[in-house]
């Protein structure tokens, strides 16, 4: 299914799916009810009987993933199926490719993160024409991070608690977030990669009598883990750029003077010794 799926907008629904059937040459005995089955799970039974060409962008595109379904092909290769929908749509549409992905090898091509957050096993990142990872999203995060992040929801007095985190083994910068009661706030550390801190700081903050109202490991988000693995080849030709710039170095005019008035010099010594 292509982005802009190629509809016949001259055909109504049925015509259309049934046209395809015949192209993908399914069964007659089978094509109504193989139609019937997309139509419900894609929620275009009601406008089967409306012209292509008088439905809307959400309904077009439905109509594009009804005819990549048609023939229950063990591969579906569906690129940015959600374009055009609306949120209700969009989790519709989301919820059939869940569903269809337990008996189907699904190929989901998207630059929408939370489109893979919602529906992916598994994440092929490609930057350039080259595939620059190929993970879990949990594993990609794990991979990438350069840290290992928490964030605390403490109750006690600020200063105290950021001079208690500092000092916890591991942890390597301690940021308040925000400000959520009176005494309490919210506090982002960072540690080493793979130390988990969060024991210490359960002893740090009881030993000043603190509790803890809430804890989270924070990993990498999908839009983080992208930007990092398609920017990061940039970056390194950027310097390699600079580094050529830097030992390319202009020739000032009077030395450029000086050793064209070398090489006349040399060229008439040269003819003079012909002419002898």
């Amino acid at each position: 299914m292509p982005e802009n799926p190629p509809l016949y907008t001259d055909m109504t629904v049925d015509e259309y799916l049934n046209f395809v059937s015949e192209l993908k040459k399914v069964e007659k005995s089978k094509r109504n009810q193989q139609i019937s089955d997309i139509m419900e799970m894609l929620r275009i039974t009601d406008v089967r009987k409306r012209l292509i060409r008088n439905l809307s962008k959400g309904y077009k595109q439905r109509v594009g993933f009804a005819q990549a379904l048609i023939g229950n092909p063990e591969v579906l290769i569906l690129d940015e199926p959600t374009v055009g929908l609306d949120p209700n749509q969009i989790l519709e549409v989301r919820s059939v490719i869940k569903d269809l992905g337990k008996e189907h090898t699904i190929i989901l091509s998207t630059h929408i993160m939370q489109e893979v957050s919602a529906v992916c096993e598994r994440i092929v990142i490609i930057n350039k024409g080259k595939i620059v990872a190929v993970d879990t999203p949990e594993n990609l995060s794990k991979a990438i991070s350069k840290n290992s992040r928490f964030i605390f929801k403490i109750s006690g007095e600020k200063s105290s608690v950021v001079g208690a985190l500092q000092a916890v083994d591991g942890v390597k910068n301690v940021e308040v977030n925000e400000k959520i009661e009176d005494d309490v706030y919210e506090y982002i550390v960072d540690a080493d990669k793979d130390v988990d801190v969060r024991k210490p700081v359960f002893f740090a903050m009881a030993k000043l009598g603190y509790p803890i109202l809430e804890t989270k490991e924070e990993e990498l988000g999908l839009e983080e883990i992208f930007r990092e693995l398609t920017t990061r080849d940039i970056a390194v030709n950027a310097e390699s750029d600079n580094s050529q710039e830097d030992t390319s170095q202009e020739v000032p005019k009077e030395d450029e003077e000086a050793k064209e008035n070398d090489g006349a010099e040399e060229q008439a010594q040269t003819d003079d010794k012909e002419v002898e």
